[in-house]
């Protein structure tokens, strides 16, 4: 059975989407299977020093900006009244971009949509399973296994306490898309302060972006 994020590559062009809205991306790469059944950015041909192959506007770097500007509430109110104490002392930073996605996604309007139907729905890593507290690929260092641990029980009490009506396992996708894909961008572009009270001011200065196309440069295993 053909998995559904790869049936939604099929049928969608995730370069041709990013030229549409306003990115710049060269014929010199290309998007590519990898050896695992993945998809992966690869060099087409030799590829000069300092040659830009791509770059995204502000407007495709997914964060809190599209949150604060869109209209789920829910989320937005999410996001606002996070623990900021406990986010930060356990290193949950990635939460507001997690939002971010889930917002995204829940809204069929928004043009980054379609590039998130692409995405694999299944992850491996930490945050991949919020649901229980089981790491068996960390069974060979305990320290990093209570750590994540501690991440997991964290999350799952914020997410019960705001938002119940978020499917835990949505939540669990989001965050596991952020810790594999996300970047943190030095001068990202600032909210625009007059939806800064919807998410809160320090949700606001978060500096984490799911950056499409550059985020699978990352997934094309051995080269």
């Amino acid at each position: 059975m053909i998995p559904l994020w790869l049936m939604s590559l099929m049928s969608f062009n995730p370069i041709d989407w990013g030229r549409e809205h306003g990115a710049r991306v060269s014929d010199s790469i290309a998007i590519g299977t990898t050896s695992y059944g993945g998809r992966g950015l690869f060099a087409v041909e030799d590829i000069e020093a300092d040659k830009e192959l791509l770059y995204l506007p502000g407007s495709l770097q997914l964060g809190v900006g599209q949150l604060a500007e869109g209209d789920d509430a829910e989320m937005q109110k999410f996001v606002k009244s996070l623990p900021w104490r406990d986010i930060l002392a356990s290193e949950l930073t990635l939460i507001p971009c997690a939002i971010s996605i889930i917002a995204a996604m829940r809204d069929e309007e928004s043009f980054f949509h379609s590039y998130l139907q692409t995405i694999p729905t299944e992850y491996t890593n930490a945050m991949a399973n919020l649901e229980d507290d089981d790491s068996p690929s960390l069974t060979g260092s305990p320290l990093t296994a209570d750590k994540v641990i501690s991440k997991r029980r964290i999350l799952r009490q914020i997410h019960q306490q705001l938002a119940p009506s978020l499917p835990l396992r949505e939540l669990s996708w989001a965050s596991a898309v952020v810790s594999s894909r996300a970047f943190s961008r030095r001068r990202p572009s600032p909210v625009n302060p007059d939806r800064i009270d919807r998410i809160g001011p320090i949700a606001a200065v978060d500096s984490s972006r799911f950056l499409p196309l550059i985020d699978i440069t990352n997934h094309g295993g051995k080269t």
